[in-house]
């Protein structure tokens, strides 16, 4: 159990580095799941197409997606997805 929460927090440094590079905001958190500040044109169909079922929540009248972190999700194709222009 140790090693699966150090992973995760491993990983949730890697997106928040690279989310930083890229100028999206999230909100930063201490938990398992990271909220992202998303504008994308075709989200809902993107999501749909590949069975990926996430929260929305919005903040200050802006809309970010929640996602639950695991071991390497910065290499998935959904993370590319949302950081890709």
């Amino acid at each position: 159990m140790e090693d699966y929460i150090l992973k995760i927090k491993q990983e949730r440094k890697i997106i928040e580095n690279i989310l930083s590079k890229n100028n999206i905001d999230y909100v930063k958190s201490e938990t398992n799941t990271m909220h992202i500040k998303i504008n994308k044109e075709g989200l809902d169909t993107y999501l749909n197409e590949n069975n990926i079922y996430c929260k929305t929540k919005i903040f200050n009248k802006d809309t970010y997606i929640c996602f639950s972190l695991y071991p390497c999700i910065n290499k998935s194709d959904f993370f590319n997805y949302l950081i890709s222009n």
